[in-house]
C-alpha cells in the first residue's frame, strides 16, 4: 500500500488518525505500506498557491501516527515542491503487525 502526500492536505488531526487507522483496518496482517509526506522542522499548517488547506508535520508527529505499525524505516530528505520550493520529505516503510495468535 503506497501514500503520497496524502496526509498533508487533511488539515484536521482527526481525519488524520482516521484515515491511518483505516489503513490499517483493510491491510492485511504482515502487509508492507509506504508513506510519503512533506514534513518541516516545526509543524506548519497554510494555504497552497491554489487555496488548498495544507499541514506540514514534524517527523516525530508522522512517526507517531504511525507507532501501531511495526518494521519502521525511515528517512528524512530533501525535495521540492510541485511550485519547485525547496521542502523536506519523511519516508517510511512500515507493516501491519500479523495477527495475534490464539
Amino acid at each position: 500500500m503506497l501514500s503520497c502526500a496524502v496526509l498533508t492536505c487533511m488539515p484536521s488531526e482527526m481525519a488524520q488518525k482516521a484515515a491511518i487507522l483505516e489503513l490499517k483496518r483493510v491491510l492485511k496482517p504482515g502487509c508492507l505500506f509506504h508513506l510519503t509526506e512533506f514534513c518541516a522542522p516545526m509543524a506548519k499548517c497554510f494555504t497552497s498557491g491554489l487555496g488548498t488547506p495544507m499541514c506540514y508535520h514534524t517527523p516525530m508527529q508522522l512517526q507517531e501516527l504511525l507507532e501501531d505499525f511495526v518494521d519502521l524505516k525511515d528517512e528524512v530528505t530533501a525535495c521540492r515542491t510541485l511550485a519547485d520550493d525547496t521542502a523536506q520529505s519523511y519516508r517510511a516503510f512500515a507493516r501491519k503487525p500479523p495477527q495475534a495468535l490464539a
